[in-house]
């Protein structure tokens, strides 16, 4: 249930809010990981300052912000998102029903399923990539994103999705 924000209790979440902007992108994504229960990959500072403004004012709100899909399932599926509800009745074969309770709605929608291998072939040479939930491995490292890696690979800046195929190159 929603309440009102008494003006003391406003300017509690006012002054957390304003706090945000003097943490560094490591402080704001450990507050958001641990608000949301898992990691959180992104680095984009006006990001993570504008989600954990939005939960520290649904908690102050006394809003329960359900922290997985399961969660939101065990409500009630009527409870999703419209585009959430079509991926999940798309999702029939059987290795997407098994994890279907794991789906992960800040993940990437073109990313393919953890356990997956990226394959690419550059100047001559094959470039193997495991996709992981929350991160990729390659070379025996784990990289936060594929950009990273194709940048690692070709020694200029590439966008990730694109370098492994799993997006196209927007026509400029």
């Amino acid at each position: 249930m929603t309440q009102t924000l008494s003006p003391t209790q406003l300017a509690d979440v006012t002054r957390k809010i304003g706090e945000l902007s003097t943490l560094r992108v490591r402080e704001l994504r450990e507050r958001l990981a641990q608000i949301l229960g898992r990691p959180v990959r992104t680095s984009n500072r006006a990001y993570l300052i504008r989600k954990l403004s939005w939960h520290l004012r649904d908690q102050a709100e006394g809003h329960h912000v359900p922290r997985t899909l399961q969660e939101l399932l065990d409500a009630g599926p009527a409870l999703l998102p419209a585009r959430w509800r079509e991926r999940l009745s798309r999702a029939t074969t059987p290795a997407a029903d098994a994890v279907t309770g794991a789906v992960n709605p800040d993940r990437d929608a073109r990313l393919p399923l953890p356990g997956t291998e990226l394959v690419r072939e550059f100047r001559g040479r094959t470039y193997r990539v495991v996709v992981h939930e929350a991160d990729f491995e390659y070379d025996g490292r784990r990289w936060t994103s594929l950009s990273a890696i194709a940048r690692h690979i070709t020694g200029s800046p590439w966008n990730g999705m694109v370098f492994f195929g799993l997006a196209r190159r927007s026509s400029r």
